[in-house]
C-alpha cells in the first residue's frame, strides 16, 4: 500500500436547491449513514431533519430580506460503517470571508462542501509503543471512496 505524501481532503462546493439535496441524500439511504452535528454534544440527526436544516439555510439566502442579526450555518459530519471500518464526510457551508476594516467580511453566497480525507489513520502496536500511519483512503475504504465518485458526478 502506498502512503499519501500529502494530507488533505478531496472536496465538492455546490449551491443546489433543497429538492436536489435530498436527491444527494438518497445517496446515503442504503448504507446505514449517521448524520452527527459537529458540537461537544456530537447530537445525532435523521436525514429529514438535515434536509430541514439545509432548507433554512437556503431560504435564508434566497429570501428578498435577511433576519437580522442571524447568520445561518450547515455543518455535519456523515458518518458510514462500510469497507469493514468506519468513514466519513463532511459536510459544511463555505462563504468567503476575508478581513475589510478590522472585521470579517463574509460573502453572501456561500457554498456548501462535501469533503472527504483522503487518507485514514491506522493504529499498531509495537515494542516502543503505539505508532500511526496514514494510509490512501482509496485502498482501506474503497466504497467509500466509490460514493464520493458518485456524489462527484451528481
Amino acid at each position: 500500500m502506498s502512503r499519501l505524501t500529502n494530507s488533505g481532503f478531496y472536496k465538492i462546493k455546490f449551491w443546489i436547491t433543497p429538492e436536489e439535496w435530498g436527491e444527494i441524500l438518497e445517496l446515503f439511504k442504503d448504507r446505514e449513514a449517521s448524520f452527527v452535528s459537529t458540537n461537544y454534544a456530537q447530537t445525532s440527526y435523521d436525514k429529514q431533519q438535515v434536509l430541514q436544516a439545509y432548507e433554512q439555510f437556503y431560504d435564508y439566502y434566497v429570501a428578498n430580506e435577511k433576519v437580522a442579526d442571524y447568520f445561518p450555518h450547515f455543518v455535519y459530519s456523515i458518518v458510514l460503517a462500510m469497507d469493514q471500518g468506519m468513514a466519513g464526510f463532511f459536510v459544511r457551508n463555505e462563504g468567503i470571508s476575508f478581513p475589510y476594516r478590522e472585521q470579517w467580511a463574509v460573502d453572501e453566497l456561500p457554498s456548501i462542501m462535501i469533503s472527504l480525507p483522503k487518507d485514514i489513520r491506522i493504529q499498531a502496536e509495537s515494542g516502543e509503543g503505539t505508532e500511526y500511519t496514514y494510509e490512501d483512503i482509496r485502498e482501506q475504504r474503497p466504497s467509500i471512496y466509490k460514493l464520493y465518485e458518485e456524489l462527484e458526478r451528481d
